[in-house]
């Protein structure tokens, strides 16, 4: 490819909303997956996301795994663990902030139980 071509977007073929929780799971996030697009260099761009408690009787807890190097390099959440009340939901801050010209592409898993 021609390194004066400019980048294209990529399309994904995942939803960004998780449109039906699968069986046995309790707790899921308003989105599949997060896009920031495009950030210019040293700003701080945020997103909320909602983590659905549907378990009618349990507490669940949730902790967001931090250790991955891009995760922790670009990224901050708030509250990156904590419990969820049966039928409600908490709302999560995550912050990506970008100091040098990069693409990122990474996961950040969130346990639950």
């Amino acid at each position: 490819q021609d390194p004066n071509t400019p980048l294209k977007t990529a399309i994904w073929p995942l939803p960004l909303y998780q449109i039906m929780p699968m069986p046995n799971q309790p707790v899921f996030m308003a989105y599949e997956r997060i896009l920031f697009g495009d950030i210019p260099v040293g700003a701080e761009i945020h997103r909320m996301i909602m983590l659905i408690n549907m378990d009618q009787d349990q507490y669940m807890d949730f902790n967001f795994d931090m250790s991955g190097k891009c995760a922790s390099q670009f990224t901050t959440i708030t509250p990156s663990s904590g419990e969820i009340p049966p039928s409600e939901f908490v709302v999560v801050r995550l912050t990506v902030r970008c100091m040098t010209a990069s693409v990122l592409d990474f996961d950040i898993p969130c346990r639950v139980g």
